[in-house]
């Protein structure tokens, strides 16, 4: 579930939130799409580790990666040297998640990636067109079948 503006605000102050906003002509939009780009970045990585999709709650660590990275998606210009840092830490952490170097906590809604367990299985049917089927029409001496005695 995309971060709400009420959950940035009470990361970063509803005065800066205000002001990400502002500069966008249709600031509503501006944030479900920043918040749906952070959510399809964090569960690209996520999803290479864990199940998807991770149920309600969210681990602490994956609400606070989803507040970093939409705050940064929401700057139109150069973004500030923090907001800067704190996206490329998310992007670190991430493939650190992705790689299985940084585990999500343990929670009944966070299940690890699992290995596929089933059996595959193949049949084989009897060849319709071999050497033997094919001698007649391609010419038999062609495919040396049945093979010369002479």
């Amino acid at each position: 579930m995309p971060i709400t503006r009420d959950e940035l605000e009470s990361r970063f102050g509803a005065a800066e939130v205000a002001e990400l906003l502002a500069d966008h002509a249709e600031p509503d939009k501006a944030l479900a799409r920043a918040a749906e780009d952070a959510d399809a970045l964090i569960f690209g990585y996520v999803g290479a580790a864990y199940q998807l999709p991770l149920l309600e709650p969210l681990p602490a660590l994956v609400l606070a990666l989803q507040a970093d990275i939409t705050r940064f998606k929401l700057w139109d210009d150069k973004p500030s040297k923090e907001v800067r840092q704190r996206y490329d830490e998310a992007l670190a952490l991430l493939k650190d998640i992705s790689k299985g170097a940084l585990k999500l906590p343990a929670a009944p809604n966070v299940q690890p990636q699992t290995e596929y367990q089933g059996t595959i299985a193949t049949t084989q049917r009897t060849r319709t067109f071999d050497d033997h089927t094919l001698g007649s029409f391609v010419g038999r001496g062609s495919l040396n079948w049945p093979p010369r005695t002479d």
